[in-house]
């Protein structure tokens, strides 16, 4: 009984998640995919404490895990070494920027390693919602319910769009149009991102 009330409740707060995570401008903004991560960090550590006490929340393990968290973990390495890494391999613009100031700057292999960071905490993020996702729903039931809100959540974006569209508004949300002024784009602010 107590598994399926902590199933329950993490398909409900994903599936909160995938509804909620196109409304800001398409989670593509940093205060959106900042917050998007932080919730995903929350509920992957409180799935990790609750697994630990119920091995049983476990539903993808062995060899069918080892090999894509070892692949995902050595891109995670990859982005975070950029965005550092041994002073040989940074890059040859470091150099040039600390010519002008009396300190010096920090260098990084990565021209933009600030840029590389939150990249790195995106694609955590993604992949967080991912193994909440597998875990979740390789039960039958569970994976219907994910599949249904997946696409009464795309549903929704559309409908919300064509409504947008058929009463001519220039608005996303409470954002005036800026860009595809002539395109449907739902909450998203390109339309190609909306149509994926």
């Amino acid at each position: 009984m107590v598994m399926i009330l902590f199933d329950r409740f993490f398909l409900f707060c994903l599936l909160l998640v995938i509804a909620l995570a196109p409304l800001p401008l398409g989670s593509n903004r940093p205060a959106s995919w900042s917050l998007l991560a932080l919730v995903i960090g929350g509920l992957v550590v409180a799935w990790g404490l609750l697994a630990s006490v119920r091995p049983t929340m476990f539903r993808l393990q062995g060899r069918d895990a080892i090999w894509p968290a070892a692949l995902w973990s050595l891109l995670i390495g990859w982005l975070l070494l950029q965005s550092g890494g041994p002073e040989v391999l940074w890059h040859p613009l470091w150099d040039i920027a600390g010519t002008g100031l009396p300190d010096g700057v920090e260098g990084a292999i990565s021209v933009a390693p600030f840029d590389t960071g939150t990249s790195a905490m995106r694609l955590l993020a993604y992949g967080g919602i991912f193994w909440l996702a597998v875990q979740t729903g390789r039960d039958s039931s569970n994976a219907h319910v994910l599949s249904l809100g997946v696409l009464l959540t795309g549903l929704f974006y559309a409908v919300w769009g064509l409504l947008n569209e058929i009463l001519g508004t220039d608005s996303i949300l409470w954002f005036e149009k800026w860009a595809y002024l002539d395109a449907l784009t739902s909450t998203f602010v390109n339309r190609n991102s909306f149509a994926t």
